[in-house]
């Protein structure tokens, strides 16, 4: 997870544990996020993606897609 900053943070746990490659599953991850101000992303693989604080140590995102082969 990283923020503006670029500070890494821990994950404490994270729904689904899978995805189809399709992507735009939608993906909760728990942690130590608490300022509602931030701007938070989520990395898959090396792909950034927009994540919303939800409620504190909470954030979701949605997968991107990926191609298979």
């Amino acid at each position: 997870m990283l923020q503006p900053s670029a500070r890494v943070f821990m994950v404490t746990d994270y729904s689904p544990e899978w995805s189809y490659p399709e992507g735009g599953v939608k993906v909760l991850i728990t942690g130590p996020w608490q300022e509602a101000s931030n701007n938070y992303s989520c990395l898959f693989d090396q792909i950034s993606v927009p994540a919303s604080l939800i409620q504190p140590g909470v954030l979701r995102c949605y997968c991107p897609g990926e191609e298979t082969g």
